[in-house]
């Protein structure tokens, strides 16, 4: 008694917010199975429709269910990014990445460090415009047998370092990432 329905769903909502709730009702107007589902009740089943119950409960089973499985799958991605990101970051080489037309999308501590240029300095940019006048030929045939995915190569490119106007010699090599939009 003086528990309604609405108080056991706000009661299940904060006490096990992935618990499915069906409302069982004799009495349950439009506008209050409306508001109740808005209010995050998985389904209602009135008492003299009991047939459509254990239908409901198998359907809000499979939606938890199919609602934690991709919690857990969110969490794993979330986890194998930050993985990727601190090896990325921890690595003493440098490491790049360009999109498909030559745009620097990232760059590591490491490549920042050797380079000379920041991580700001560098994003967005086309990388040819970091390669000295005399290897732009060289560089650009690299970057294409990269995206025709020939396996290019070794290849040494003087990349100007704005630490006294220089430029510094460094080895690269490449590869395609599938899947990387």
């Amino acid at each position: 008694p003086r528990f309604s329905g609405p108080a056991a769903l706000q009661f299940a909502r904060q006490h096990s917010p992935d618990l499915p709730f069906i409302f069982v009702t004799g009495s349950l107007g439009e506008e209050l199975a409306i508001e109740t589902l808005k209010q995050g009740a998985t389904d209602y089943v009135m008492k003299e429709r009991l047939d459509r119950l254990v239908p409901a409960i198998e359907r809000a089973l499979q939606e938890a269910g199919e609602r934690r499985a991709r919690r857990e799958a969110e969490q794993a991605l979330r986890l194998s990014e930050e993985l990727y990101r601190r090896l990325v970051e921890k690595a003493r080489d440098g490491i790049f990445t360009l999109t498909a037309d030559g745009l620097v999308s990232s760059v590591n501590n490491a490549c920042a460090t050797m380079t000379g240029w920041s991580r700001e300095e560098c994003l967005g940019k086309a990388f040819l415009e970091f390669i000295h006048a005399d290897n732009l030929q060289q560089a650009k045939d690299w970057l294409q047998a990269t995206l025709d995915r020939k396996n290019p190569p070794t290849v040494e490119l003087q990349i100007h370092s704005p630490k006294e106007s220089t430029f510094i010699t460094l080895e690269m090599t490449s590869t395609v990432l599938e899947d990387a939009g």
